[in-house]
């Protein structure tokens, strides 16, 4: 896993550029504009001084927080990334149904993802990240997946889903969870409601009595309360 939290600087005041509103928090500012301009130009196209003007610093300032472009996107991963693994590790000592488990991983990280001040998913298609740097961002979500197929698994042995290729399912779960994210620009959903229905649908489609997921939902959300 990329650790951002060695490239960074506690938080203390600085200066801020004229005119440029600001959150009052430097640091989630410059992730913010950094995820705006990275979507937009690519990491290799966007510079460090157009991320400082972006989140209204100077760039001595923005230096004071991060040393490189690379640390900042580490940052921003580890944002995205933190949650879903640690909800996972978390599930290995809690005993519920996979369904119920499944329900609850898909609503947790899409809600998150739909609540950061960017948008990360640029990150999974552009050639530049397929790189070393970046091997322990794959590597991370390549566990993700394996739970994900994991638990699509003992759902079928556990007599909840119906057989499937339980690769190409977790596959499509993820990618539901991950891309769920473009529902919010402009469309007028909240994160909540994007969050529950991808994990309705997901965990809807794999269900061998479909009937069964009011029940499982508000398992799952029980779940998600306590992670």
């Amino acid at each position: 896993m990329m650790k951002s939290t060695d490239n960074t600087i506690p938080t203390v005041g600085r200066p801020r550029a004229s005119g440029k509103e600001t959150s009052g928090d430097s640091r989630r500012d410059i992730l913010t504009a950094a995820g705006k301009l990275f979507l937009k130009k690519g990491f290799a196209g966007t510079s460090l001084r157009e991320i400082g003007e972006e989140a209204g610093l100077r760039k001595a300032s923005l230096y004071y927080y991060f040393k490189s472009k690379g640390h900042i996107l580490a940052a921003m991963i580890d944002e995205v990334m933190a949650p879903p693994l640690v909800l996972i590790d978390r599930f290995k000592s809690v005993t519920a149904p996979p369904a119920a488990k499944l329900w609850a991983y898909l609503y947790v990280d899409t809600r998150q993802l739909c609540l950061a001040p960017y948008d990360y998913t640029w990150f999974l298609t552009v050639s530049e990240t397929r790189t070393e740097e970046f091997d322990s961002f794959w590597t991370a979500r390549a566990e993700l997946l394996n739970w994900i197929e994991k638990t699509i698994q003992d759902g079928i042995e556990q007599g909840e889903f119906t057989e499937i290729d339980t690769n190409a399912a977790a596959r499509a779960a993820l990618s539901l969870d991950e891309f769920a994210v473009s529902w919010m620009a402009g469309g007028g959903k909240s994160p909540d409601f994007i969050a529950t229905f991808v994990a309705d649908f997901a965990v809807k489609a794999l269900l061998r009595q479909p009937d069964d997921l009011a029940a499982i939902r508000d398992h799952g959300k029980r779940l998600a309360k306590t992670s």
